[in-house]
Order: structure tokens, then sequence, then C-alpha cells
């Protein structure tokens, strides 16, 4: 993670650098003064080359011709959940279920379950292949191979109904939609049945970002560190292209980051998962106990992320990390100094406390009357007389 903020600022520097630096260009000539220059131009891509996968005869006048090669084949899936058991612990039971699919590449069947009745072949009896043009001008400039190579707008090829069947297909081999198929029934493929499908890119218009090298280009290495190379299928200004940089940029940084946070986030479950099997004694508890250290474990990686990262920015960005996290702590001192002064406002829209009332005294005399004479002790009870 900390890797990745660093990389984010580094691609970000140098896009902003080449924005500042390009210049678009004809593609009409090569101009010795733009040598070594960051360059746009947009021109079509063009060859007269064409292209022969030589074991299915199927050929084009393209700038890339792709064959991809697939077979029927089982595929086993797991399915494993966890049981609690009464005293604490748990177990885990796993489920195995196999479905039918096609695959690009071999699905060894050797690790499988139950392998009695679900053997895959062992190989392909094809390879998918990739051809690319040597020869392909953009306008006046040549591109590199590997520029071609990033020309990707793939269109399907279709094989004509009346193309003889390729021997490499056998005696099973047909055409079957846009490509070859070799089985009994392609309605009902069997395992083992392979269907071969053709794409290709075709000559048409590209733009291109690069740095001019003789009458070709290289990628531009910036003052920031980095390089640009950046190439679209079709016409696209100097400044969308930086947009859409910029853009994949920003998706490759918060895809990382994201990713960071999960990892964090299921190591931290698994160092506090022992508390919860200690409390699975009572199930039930012991399930509360879980859902509380998985919360407890969200925190902290939310946490120790966001601590990662803001340390990373400022060793990359001093300037601007440092005026982040003072905005950040300048932020919950006002929300701390808020929730103050709102507590000290209600304290004295407060009514005062109620004073217990006094006692009732009894009524006294009317004004002007004399008072009663106060209430005299009854005598002694007098000594009986002495018997005689």
């Amino acid at each position: 993670m900390f890797w990745n903020e660093g990389r984010a600022v580094k691609r970000y520097q140098t896009l902003k650098e080449g924005e500042g630096a390009v210049v678009s260009v004809s593609d009409e000539q090569v101009d010795p003064a733009n040598q070594g220059r960051l360059v746009h131009l947009s021109a079509r891509a063009d060859t007269d080359e064409t292209l022969t996968d030589a074991t299915f005869a199927v050929s084009q006048t393209a700038l890339r011709l792709k064959r991809m090669v697939e077979m029927y084949q089982w595929k086993e899936h797991r399915e494993t959940r966890t049981v609690k058991q009464t005293g604490g612990g748990e177990k885990k039971e796993t489920s195995y279920s196999y479905s039918r699919v096609w695959s690009a590449s071999v699905i060894s069947s050797s690790g499988f379950k139950r392998r009695n009745g679900h053997e895959n072949p062992t190989d392909m009896p094809f390879g998918s292949k990739t051809l690319n043009a040597s020869n392909v001008m953009l306008g006046a400039f040549v591109l590199s191979p590997a520029l071609v190579r990033e020309i990707d707008n793939w269109v399907p090829v279709t094989i004509d109904a009346s193309t003889a069947i390729p021997a490499a297909l056998g005696s099973q081999g047909m055409i079957h939609g846009n490509g070859y198929y070799r089985g009994q029934d392609p309605g009902n493929p069997a395992i083992g049945d392979v269907r071969i499908t053709f794409n290709a890119v075709y000559p048409g218009p590209v733009s291109l970002i690069a740095a001019q090298q003789g009458k070709s280009f290289a990628p531009y290495t910036t003052a920031a560190g980095g390089s640009i190379s950046l190439l679209q299928p079709g016409i696209h200004s100097a400044a969308d292209m930086f947009k859409t940089a910029h853009f994949h940029n920003r998706l490759i940084t918060w895809g990382i980051r994201a990713g960071g946070l999960l990892l964090m986030f299921i190591g931290l479950a698994s160092l506090l998962k022992p508390l919860s099997v200690f409390a699975d004694v009572i199930p039930f508890f012991g399930n509360l106990v879980e859902a509380g250290t998985s919360l407890i474990a969200f925190v902290l990686a939310f946490f120790f992320g966001l601590m990662v990262m803001g340390v990373a920015w400022i060793f990359y960005r001093p300037v601007l990390g440092l005026s982040l996290m003072g905005g950040g702590v300048a932020l919950v001192a006002w929300v701390i100094w808020r929730r103050k002064a709102r507590q000290k406002a209600l304290s004295a829209l407060a009514p005062p406390p109620m004073q217990p009332a006094p006692a009732a005294q009894p009524p006294g005399p009317p004004q002007g009357s004399t008072p009663p004479p106060p209430p005299t002790s009854p005598p002694p009870p007098s000594a009986a007389p002495p018997a005689e």
C-alpha cells in the first residue's frame, strides 16, 4: 500500500509533465526538429502485409491475427462451509460438483475428488496463437512491434462456408459459426470437442503520444522518473488521451488500495479468530464474539490502512501530506470545540434546580389578640397516706 501511493504520485507527476510538454505533429512527414520530443498524432495505421495461419489456411491483410482454441472439459467446483461443534471448535465440510465448460487451457482432472466419469484430455490438440504484422505505418512513421501489440480493437473473422476443411481437423472437422469445430454435434458437445475462432485487427485510425525517435517512436522519459507511451485506437486529442491516462491511474490506485485493505482485514480477522473459537463452547455466544471480532478487524484495517496511506503521502509529497494531516487535526479539534461549546450553551439555557419547599408552620393567633397562656403541667399525684 505504501508503494502504491508512491506509484500513483509518480504517475500523476509524469502525466502532468507530459501534458505541458506534448506537441501535436503532422503524420505526412517526419520533422527532424521534433527528435526526442513528446509528440501526439492521429493517423491511419496501415500495412500491406498478409498474415496467414498456415495450420488452418486463414489469411487476412491485417495488423494482427489471433487464433483462439477452446476445448470442452469437466470443471470441478468446491464449496466449503464451517460447522460449529457443541463444546467448542469447528469442522469444515466440503462438497464437490462438476460441470462441463469451454476452456482455452487444459483443466487437469488428476486432482479431482471424483475422477471416475470426469476425465479430461491431457493436452490441447491445437494451441492459441497471435500473429503481428512487422511493417505497420502510421502516416510517414513506422510503428514498433511493441506499439503494434497495443492495438487491440479485435474484430471476429468469419470463415467462408465454401472454404475447404483443414486436414488438421480430421474427419470430424466442420465449419460452425464464425470458425471451425471438431466433434460429432456442435449442438450437443462432448468432452474433448474443440472449437477454433479467429479475430483480427484491421488497418484503421490510431492516436499516439510518445517520443519521436527517427521515423519511429519510443517511451518518453520525464523528470519525475516515469515514462509516457500512450496508444488508443481511433481519433483522440492529446487532452483526451491524458484524461484517459489519469482515469486509469486512479482506477489502478483505488484497486490496489481496496485490495490492500481487504488483505489487511483478512489478516486481522485471522489473528482474532481464536477468540470466537474459544467462545464456541456456547454456540450462540461464539457467533456474537465472531461478529464482534469481525467488526474490530474491519475498524483496525481501515485505521491502519489510512495511517499507511497518510505516512506515504507525507513521504512522497510532504507539503500536501502535512497539509492534509494538519487539516485533519484541525477538523477533529473543531469538532471537539463545537461539542464542548454546545454542551456549555445547553447548560446555560437549562432552568435552575428546584429548591425544596419550607416545612408548613401551624397557624398563629389572629393579629391583636392575646396569646393563650402556655399549658401548665398537671400537678404530681399526692403521696398515699402511710398505713397504720
